[in-house]
């Protein structure tokens, strides 16, 4: 099927087997029209090795990149909770738990569950991921006045690696608010253990797992004009030992500093 055709996304599929009944099934399955993919759009995927519906979610997360393609972006993040306190495999990021605090309640926390952009949908920042489909076409049919572009390479020195950062930030009109970029490590293909719908393996492939966020929570601020371009570099030293750098990509996000909004983002692959 040719994605310049009207597509519907039915993404969730054995997942709407266990959705909540009080959500309708017109927000769970909603019809895309893939020239009207716009804007860049984040998802993220709060998540947790033993949660039983997690690689659920991260089904309908791949579904929908196999539609969209770079039109969308996530990002697995392993909070600090019950769901994440594995005795031999940990995938925790501090940033991650800081990122839930920030728009819920650690500690009433429900997995699977995700946010859209950083921004509400039905008046909720964190919410179930049967409506990442609604609330992502929402996003993507809008117009972005901001494009990032990143390159990154690495530079090994003894049992260290230097990522070498630029970021290349254009305006391509005016833009309301103050902004910042955050720079974020995910990394792809990590083997280990996961509780997959109440059977525990140890061969489940985790992606886009968030690793760090190199320049800091919430990034550095940047200052944009119509038309204007903003570019910045920066080195981040690894340990050799600690990540799969080869496997790694660069997550640069562009976020309205009062809002924390997402503006736009984009990302590359560690070379």
């Amino acid at each position: 099927m040719s994605i310049r055709n009207s597509i519907f996304m039915t993404l969730l599929a054995a997942a709407l087997l266990t959705a909540c009944d009080n959500i309708p099934v017109s927000d769970r399955t909603t019809p895309l029209d893939a020239s009207s993919f716009k804007k860049p759009v984040v998802v993220v995927d709060f998540t947790g090795v033993d949660c039983t519906n997690c690689p659920k979610a991260a089904k309908v997360l791949s579904s929908m990149h196999s539609i969209m393609g770079d039109k969308i972006i996530g990002i697995a993040m392993y909070p600090d909770c019950s769901f994440n306190h594995h005795a031999t495999f940990d995938l925790k990021c501090p940033e991650s738990t800081e990122y839930y605090k920030a728009f819920g309640d650690l500690s009433k926390i429900v997995l699977p569950s995700g946010m859209v952009d950083f921004v509400q949908y039905k008046t909720q920042y964190i919410f179930d991921y049967t409506l990442w489909n609604s609330a992502v076409l929402e996003r993507t049919t809008q117009d972005t006045p901001i494009e990032v572009s990143l390159t990154v390479t690495k530079e090994t020195k003894g049992d260290t690696t230097n990522l070498n950062i630029a970021s290349k930030v254009t305006a391509q009109s005016a833009v309301s608010g103050s902004t910042a970029l955050i720079l974020w490590l995910v990394e792809d293909g990590i083997v280990g253990y996961q509780n997959d719908g109440g059977a525990p393996r140890n061969d489940y492939v985790h992606n886009h797992v968030l690793r760090t966020a190199i320049n800091g929570l919430w990034g550095e601020s940047i200052s944009l004009s119509a038309t204007d371009t903003v570019t910045k570099t920066l080195s981040y030293e690894v340990k050799n030992d600690k990540w799969k750098l080869e496997n790694c990509s660069v997550v640069g996000v562009v976020i309205n500093t009062n809002t924390k909004e997402i503006i736009t983002v984009g990302m590359a692959k560690v070379q």
